[in-house]
């Protein structure tokens, strides 16, 4: 039974690294995690403008 246990481990951790990368790469297709356009760029820097005033 404990040989069994280690190869399970072992799969658990080599495993893990892969479902790391296809989390991430399923959030950069469904648009959770992208580059912010020239529009929002300027929306954001609008919005924190007037954060520095007050």
């Amino acid at each position: 039974m404990d040989h069994d246990m280690g190869y399970l481990i072992l799969l658990a951790a080599a495993a893990t690294p892969f479902g790391l990368l296809a989390c991430l790469l399923l959030a950069m297709a469904t648009g959770i995690i992208h580059e912010r356009s020239p529009a929002e760029n300027v929306a954001h820097s609008y919005g924190d403008s007037w954060k520095s005033i007050a």
